[in-house]
């Protein structure tokens, strides 16, 4: 069938797409900037099947962060500066284009043919499995995992009868009792107990003043869970993922970081040092944990990246590091209003994918007056306390190694102060046997 409107007419003629709907959803969004932040995190570009139309959705979600709020039409000139030459040609056919008040049904129906695409994919490697010498156990197994990633984030009704809400949380508590918890655990035992785990849905904010070692607690946290079998994506815009495998291989083998780096033909390492680190190697290989290592991440990347690493592979826990480092460029906006709307995007996303996500944030200078930092040193860098779930401060004098991990403000349960030390030649924090304080 062709399609109705001339834009999506012309789209259709020029392309081999048959589906115009996606074609109509971008000059709907191109013509109206509020139909965009309707339907934005609903849409990722990956669930665009035309290459150049995810290019032309990531530059739309790109320039409406930094549009005022009387403009409402998305600047061309915004749009053409931040795509290729073959994505300009298909934007001039769909600028402007599209009824701004039908983005949320064509959002809809790009998602749900998005689906079905990935549908045919997994019935193709479902048929695979079925040939395959495999235990059909094991199989099976497989099978369900694939069709359950198919569940769209968003796709489920967002209300429940009171029946399925006391059902379902029954259930949760049965669970627990039999010894499985819900959550993500973090692999520190005490802070997992005070928090019950990290809740999917829920956003934590890990903070603490420069220097004090809050990526390398971020790393641990990281590695730890994933090591459990978690699915891991951490998003560090601020050290490579070189400097995290140095980071993480010398946690594993018990060798400073800096000592495997400066490793050479002239200072090799000793024979047992080796031996180590292949031990390391070999741990950490088929570990389910992924790094985004791109310094100038929007809010609208990571939402893709996440989504596309729920499609792939699944997605359990999502780490970034830092907030405030975070590409959310708003025109005309104050720093801690940017701040506030990162803060915003990372509890979305938390909601919209049902995984904890574990927000680094740096506080601000005032905190460094205090040997412990308050919320109200958090409340200067935005809105990350009003958003979080849980906040956490990571405390020490830069002369020690001892310190104290906070719990500031806990949703679910208790806050507490628990003794923790960096073990800065292992690259690693560990919680002390010293007793847990109580507020």
């Amino acid at each position: 069938m062709r399609p109705h409107s001339a834009v999506a007419r012309a789209y259709w003629e020029v392309t081999t797409l048959t589906d115009s709907v996606e074609a109509e959803l971008l000059g709907a969004c191109t013509a109206d900037v509020t139909a965009y932040w309707e339907v934005a995190h609903e849409i990722s570009p990956d669930m665009l099947e035309q290459p150049h139309l995810g290019e032309i959705w990531e530059a739309i979600g790109e320039a409406a962060q930094s549009m005022d709020r009387q403009t409402t039409v998305v600047p061309l000139t915004e749009l053409s500066t931040r795509i290729g030459e073959q994505a300009r040609k298909v934007l001039m056919m769909l600028y402007g284009e599209g009824l701004p008040s039908h983005a949320p049904y064509l959002a809809r129906e790009v998602q749900a043919r998005y689906t079905r695409r990935q549908l045919r994919l997994a019935g193709e490697q479902i048929a695979h499995l079925a040939e395959r010498e495999t235990d059909v156990g094991q199989a099976l197994t497989q099978a369900q995992e694939m069709v359950h990633r198919l569940q769209a984030p968003g796709s489920e009704a967002s209300y429940a009868s009171m029946d399925d809400v006391v059902d379902a949380t029954l259930a949760e508590i049965e669970t627990a009792m039999q010894g499985a918890r819900r959550g993500v655990p973090t692999g520190f035992k005490r802070l997992d107990r005070e928090l019950g785990n990290l809740q999917p849905g829920g956003l934590t904010v890990l903070a603490a003043r420069t220097g004090v070692g809050k990526t390398m607690f971020a790393t641990n946290l990281a590695v730890q869970s994933a090591k459990q079998g978690n699915c891991v994506l951490m998003f560090s815009l601020e050290m490579s993922r070189s400097e995290l495998g140095y980071r993480i291989i010398g946690t594993e083998a018990g060798i400073p970081a800096p000592r495997l780096r400066n490793a050479s033909a002239g200072d090799p390492l000793q024979p047992q040092q080796v031996e180590a680190v292949r031990a390391a190697q070999l741990r950490l290989h088929e570990t389910p944990f992924w790094v985004v290592d791109e310094s100038r991440l929007s809010s609208a990347s990571i939402h893709s990246w996440a989504r596309r690493q729920m499609g792939t592979t699944g997605l359990d826990l999502v780490i970034i590091d830092y907030l405030q480092l975070v590409n959310d460029r708003l025109e005309k906006r104050q720093r801690v209003e940017e701040v506030g709307y990162t803060a915003k995007a990372a509890k979305r996303l938390a909601r919209t994918l049902d995984v904890p996500v574990v927000a680094v944030a740096q506080l601000s200078r005032s905190a460094e007056e205090y040997n412990r930092p308050q919320l109200r040193h958090l409340r200067e860098s935005g809105d990350i306390e009003q958003e979080a779930d849980v906040v956490l401060f990571l405390a020490r004098q830069y002369d020690r190694e001892d310190g104290e991990l906070i719990i500031a403000k806990n949703r679910h349960g208790r806050q507490a102060i628990l003794p923790v030390q960096q073990v800065s030649i292992q690259n690693r924090w560990v919680e002390l046997e010293q007793e847990v304080e109580h507020a």
